[in-house]
């Protein structure tokens, strides 16, 4: 990619804020909680990716964030 490129995706980063808006902005970058899993969950199952009755505790940990959270 080119410079401009680059820049122009790193713009519509921020813009968006895809690493440091939401939950990171407060809780930290890379941020994951039990409650955005089960959220994402009941997303799936209503669109029809995953059957409701997985166990979807058991396709992620929270033990690799980092503590203190890296703010951005």
């Amino acid at each position: 990619m080119t410079d401009e490129q680059l820049a122009f995706g790193l713009e519509k980063m921020k813009e968006y804020g895809l690493v440091a808006g939401g939950d990171a902005q407060t809780q930290g970058i890379g941020v994951m909680t039990h409650e955005r899993w089960q959220q994402t969950f009941a997303f799936m199952v209503e669109a029809g990716m995953v059957p409701a009755d997985l166990d979807y505790r058991q396709v992620y940990t929270l033990d690799f964030l980092p503590d203190p959270p890296v703010l951005p």
